[in-house]
């Protein structure tokens, strides 16, 4: 999680630079061209969840021969997939100021952008096999140091040569390029480390592992173009049917919910290991367990900042990238209730994917996507502009995740789908108590400032934590933070003793 927590950070610190010193404009290619390349993902998405699935299973099994044949046969398929990806890359380069709203003169400079951020994608994507051994070794740390390092060599690149050359999006383009290939190194030698036993060969390349990793994968990218299409062609669309400023409003509504949604989502990836173990052990008592008890604290780590940032985002916004954003605010909130519902199936949906149970989630993302699409032009169609696709988001949203997955979890875990949204219950009523104190904090006080915010901020969270722990957390989940705390202090006394 620390990872998620840095890139929350640099996107705190990052998104206004860049605002102030390119403009609204300019700014809005980046959302938009990360939202046309995050499609590249789709050659490996599919086949990387299911490599990672099968070697999983296989180093559990203590059969390296194999997690070698599925790692490889993985790597050489998305390999030639690369390849056939790489002339219609080229051809959206080139036609890319023809195919989208670009800022005038900025024309060239838009294909160079695609360019290198698009190729970081391509050769990210083509050395994804190698992450599963972080995911085997259940070693997310070392994976997220190389995140910390990739991110911050980023920030240090693009605030140098800001500073010494010259204010131009290129530079953040290459920026983007650079530490990109730099984390995708670090994470082929250290994952070379952490399992000497895997090695590239294509004499480990298995034409019978094709058929395999293909009908696991092909689910599974079927369920990765759905959520692609769902998040980045709002992008898209805004970009074509209203201009490229509304882009950068858009992204900026649509930043804080993704960065806190990417740290709470991060928690509950480890899940994913844990329920391919417990499904082969057929242990799915205790699957039902995590899926109720994940709800209720994913729900509760949700609703702490789903509430303080609806409720301070007008003083958030001035205070973050400056006055003339208030606006923004009805979109911000708007854009905050996905995270709510995407965040109350989380565990469930986790859960599905670790017991392989991809097909009929597929199918549904699929058409909420589709879905997603038409609602949006509609909505802008009738004048309802950009509010109108982040209202679209919400619709579907709610009805893929906090109607359908709950109830799909339930069935496959054989739970009833009423206990599951039981657990709504005592997240929602201890978040009352901290939305009352934020409301009068807001309308008592000036909270417009850094130093503000967090004294506002302070005292809600504080009493959210303690409603938390007395009334949301059992006595088996209070125990485990005591035992945690300390932990943690022993932790700190044996390193001060040992300076």
């Amino acid at each position: 999680m620390g990872n998620h927590f840095f890139r929350l950070f640099v996107g705190i610190f990052l998104t206004p630079f860049l605002i102030s010193r390119l403009g609204n404009d300019v700014y809005g290619l980046m959302p938009l061209v990360n939202s046309i390349t995050a499609y590249i993902a789709l050659i490996s998405v599919g086949i990387q969840s299911a490599v990672g699935r099968y070697v999983t299973m296989s180093i559990a099994q203590e059969d390296y021969q194999e997690a070698n044949r599925y790692l490889n046969t993985g790597f050489f398929m998305i390999g030639g997939l690369v390849l056939l990806a790489v002339v219609p890359f080229l051809l959206i380069v080139f036609y890319f100021p023809s195919l989208f709203n670009v800022p005038p003169g900025l024309e060239v400079k838009s294909q160079w952008v695609m360019f290198c951020v698009g190729l970081n994608f391509i050769i990210n994507i083509l050395f994804s096999p190698f992450t599963v051994a972080f995911w085997a070794k259940q070693r997310f740390d070392l994976e997220n140091l190389i995140s910390v390092i990739g991110q911050m060599v980023h920030v240090v690149f693009i605030v140098m040569l800001f500073l010494v050359l010259t204010e131009d999006i290129l530079v953040v383009a290459v920026a983007v390029l650079f530490s990109g290939v730099l984390s995708t190194f670090l994470r082929v030698v250290v994952s070379k480390r952490l399992y000497r036993q895997l090695s590239i060969s294509y004499r480990f390349f298995d034409k019978e592992k094709v058929a395999r990793l293909m009908s696991f994968g092909g689910w599974m990218f079927i369920t990765s173009v759905s959520v692609i299409v769902l998040i980045n062609t709002d992008y898209i669309i805004i970009n074509n049917l209203i201009d490229s400023t509304s882009v950068t409003d858009y992204s900026l509504a649509k930043r804080w919910e993704d960065m806190v949604r990417s740290v709470i989502t991060s928690a509950f990836g480890v899940l994913v290991p844990v329920a391919t173990h417990l499904g082969v052990a057929g242990d799915y008592s205790q699957l039902v367990k995590i899926c109720l008890k994940g709800t209720r604290i994913t729900l509760a780590l949700t609703l702490l900042p789903t509430f303080l940032l609806a409720i301070f985002s007008r003083e958030l916004l001035v205070t973050w990238v400056g006055p003339g954003y208030e606006h923004l605010v009805p979109l911000f909130c708007i854009a905050l209730l996905p995270m709510f519902f995407e965040m109350g199936s989380l565990p469930g949906g986790v859960i599905l994917r670790g017991l392989g149970q991809v097909k009929v989630p597929a199918m549904v993302s699929l058409g909420v996507a589709v879905t997603n699409i038409f609602l949006s032009i509609y909505f802008i169609r009738i004048g309802w502009g950009i509010a109108g696709v982040a209202f679209a988001t919400v619709l579907v949203l709610f009805v893929k995740n906090t109607l359908f997955v709950t109830w799909y979890t339930s069935h496959i875990l054989s739970c009833s789908v009423v206990t599951i949204y039981a657990e709504y219950f005592r997240p929602l009523c201890a978040a009352v108590p901290m939305v009352g104190l934020a409301l009068f904090l807001k309308y008592s006080f000036d909270c417009t400032g850094w130093p503000g915010l967090v004294l506002a901020n302070i005292p809600c969270v504080l009493l959210f934590l303690i409603v938390v722990y007395y009334y949301v957390l059992d006595s088996d989940d209070r125990q485990g933070v005591c035992g945690m705390m300390v932990a943690l202090r022993e932790r700190a006394i044996v390193r001060a003793l040992s300076k």
